[in-house]
């Protein structure tokens, strides 16, 4: 693989209309932090509070083991409901 090409490793979100990083985390069941972890170069969005533009291409791999699925992690590292 050549150096400094990109590849995707989980689902692509591409958005039809502006949405916010909080928006868009709260509907796939993730973080803002995380969504900027998969797409580094949406952080001056963020930092600006600027909406994401409609068609930008974003990686976004929803949370399945969440508090939203009524499941918590305590201090232990251990589910429950």
């Amino acid at each position: 693989m050549d150096r400094g090409r990109l590849i995707r490793l989980g689902p692509v979100y591409q958005t039809r209309d502006e949405h916010g990083l909080e928006e868009l985390a709260q509907r796939f069941g993730t973080t803002v932090w995380a969504l900027l972890e998969l797409n580094p170069d949406l952080a001056h969005l963020a930092a600006d509070s600027l909406p994401i533009p409609k068609g930008q291409e974003m990686c976004v791999l929803p949370g399945i083991c969440t508090a939203a699925s009524g499941m918590v992690m305590d201090d232990g590292g251990v589910l429950g409901a």
